[in-house]
C-alpha cells in the first residue's frame, strides 16, 4: 500500500476481512511503503506464495517501486495476481519491468453491469450488459519469478512507453 494512503483504508481492510470471515486466519492488514523497495538495501521482511492486487496502478511514477515491491515480497516459486483497468498510467511500464524479473501474462476481461429487463414489475431477469468504453477493458497480470530473470535492483526512472 502506498505511503500516503490515509489510515482509514488500513482500517477499511480490516473491516473487510472481518465481514469476510477471516479473523484470526493467515489474512492480515499491514502498511507497506512501495518506494521502500526501490533501496539498493531493502529486504523483504517477509515473502508469500500469493500475492493479490487490485487497482494498483494509478500513476506511472510508482510503477518501479510497485514492481520492485511485487518481485520481492512474490516468494521464487509464488504468484502475484494483479487486476487492473486497461489504459491506466503506469501500467505497460509495470509489465515491462515485472517481465525484466520473470514471466508475465496477461488476460484480458470486459466488465459487465446487471440490469434487469423488466424493472416496472419488479420480476425479469438480470441480464448482463458490457461496458463499451475503455475502462470497461480489465487486465489480469500474472507474475512468476523465472531463473532467467535479472537479479539487478529495479531503478525508479520509469520506462518509456
Amino acid at each position: 500500500m502506498m505511503d500516503s494512503q490515509p489510515k482509514e483504508l488500513l482500517a477499511n481492510l480490516g473491516y473487510t476481512i472481518a465481514l469476510n470471515g477471516l479473523e484470526g486466519s493467515s489474512c492480515t492488514v499491514a502498511h507497506l511503503d512501495w518506494h521502500s523497495s526501490l533501496s539498493s538495501s531493502f529486504v523483504a521482511a517477509r515473502q508469500f506464495d500469493v500475492v493479490i492486487g487490485s487497482d494498483v496502478i494509478y500513476y506511472k511514477r510508482d510503477a518501479a517501486a510497485l514492481a520492485a515491491t511485487i518481485i520481492a515480497h512474490t516468494a521464487s516459486d509464488g504468484v502475484a495476481y494483479l487486476m487492473c483497468q486497461r489504459g491506466r498510467r503506469g501500467l505497460g511500464d509495470l509489465v515491462a519491468l515485472l517481465g525484466a524479473h520473470g514471466h508475465v501474462e496477461e488476460e484480458e476481461y470486459t466488465m459487465i453491469h446487471l440490469v434487469n429487463t423488466d424493472p416496472e414489475d419488479g420480476g425479469g431477469e438480470l441480464n448482463p450488459l458490457p461496458i463499451e468504453d475503455a475502462r470497461g477493458t480489465m487486465v489480469l497480470i500474472t507474475f512468476r519469478h523465472t531463473s532467467a530473470g535479472s537479479s539487478s535492483t529495479i531503478q525508479s526512472t520509469p520506462l518509456a512507453t
